[in-house]
C-alpha cells in the first residue's frame, strides 16, 4: 500500500480512534457525527436510519465555505433491516427476503445530501445514487446508475471526479470505499499482483487492497 502509506507519512494520523461498533453502519456513523453511537440510537445496523438532527462533519464544514462530496458506502439511510422504524413511520409494509420492503422514496430522505453533502456517488455494489457523472457534470435530479465495472475503481473515479471539479476552492471528501467486503470481487490487473499459492479469500482481499491503494494515488 505505497499510496496509503505516503498519505499517512506526510498527512495528519489520528492515533486515539476506537471503533466502538463491530458493524459497518454504526462504525460510520459515529465517525461521522464525532459521537458514541449509544447517543443517538444507531448501536447495529437496523437501528437505522442516522437521525437527520444529528450534525455531521459535512454540515459543520459547510458553513466554512467547504464544498462537501460522498462516494461509496453510505449505507446511514432506510434498509430492510430497519423494523421498528419501518413500523412506527410506514403504513402497509410489505414483507421482503429479509425485514420489510423500503417504499421508493423513503431512504433517499436520509440520503448523503440530507446530511450535509453537496455531491454524492453513493453506492455499494453495481448500482449508485450519483448528482453528478464520473466526468464530472452536475444531474439536474439525482439519478440511480448502474455500472458493472469492478467497484473500487468506479469509486475511485467518482472521487477523482469530485475532486477535480471542486480542487479550486476548499472541499471536503468522504470516500467510503466498499472493500475488502464481500462479496469479494477483483479484476485480474489486481490479482495479477498477488501470484503463488494461498487461499482465494485472501487473494481478493489483498487485491481489492491493492486497487484501494491505486485509488488514493
Amino acid at each position: 500500500t505505497p499510496n496509503i502509506d505516503a498519505l499517512a507519512a506526510a498527512g495528519v494520523r489520528c492515533t486515539a480512534g476506537y471503533i466502538t461498533a463491530p458493524q459497518c453502519s454504526p462504525s460510520r456513523a459515529g465517525l461521522i457525527t464525532g459521537r458514541y453511537k449509544a447517543r443517538f440510537g444507531v448501536e447495529e445496523i437496523a437501528l437505522c436510519p442516522l437521525p437527520l438532527e444529528e450534525v455531521t462533519i459535512a454540515e459543520r464544514l459547510k458553513p466554512a465555505g467547504y464544498r462537501n462530496g460522498f462516494v461509496g458506502k453510505w449505507h446511514l439511510d432506510v434498509n430492510v433491516l430497519c423494523e421498528d422504524w419501518l413500523k412506527k413511520n410506514v403504513p402497509d409494509l410489505k414483507p421482503a427476503a429479509r425485514g420489510y420492503q423500503v417504499p421508493p422514496g423513503v431512504a433517499e430522505k436520509f440520503s448523503p445530501h440530507a446530511q450535509g453533502f453537496d455531491d454524492y456517488y453513493a453506492g455499494e455494489l453495481k448500482r449508485y445514487r450519483a448528482n453528478y457523472t464520473l466526468n464530472g457534470k452536475a444531474e439536474t435530479q439525482p439519478r440511480l446508475v448502474s455500472d458493472d465495472h469492478f467497484r473500487v475503481d468506479v469509486q475511485s473515479d467518482a472521487a477523482v471526479a469530485f475532486i477535480e471539479k471542486n480542487k479550486a476552492a476548499p472541499f471536503y471528501l468522504h470516500l467510503c470505499y466498499y472493500a475488502p467486503h464481500v462479496p469479494l470481487e477483483a479484476t485480474a490487473k489486481y490479482l495479477d499482483r498477488f501470484p503463488g499459492d494461498m487461499p482465494t479469500r485472501r487473494r481478493y482481499a489483498l487485491a481489492m487492497l491493492s486497487a484501494i491503494d491505486d485509488g488514493v494515488g
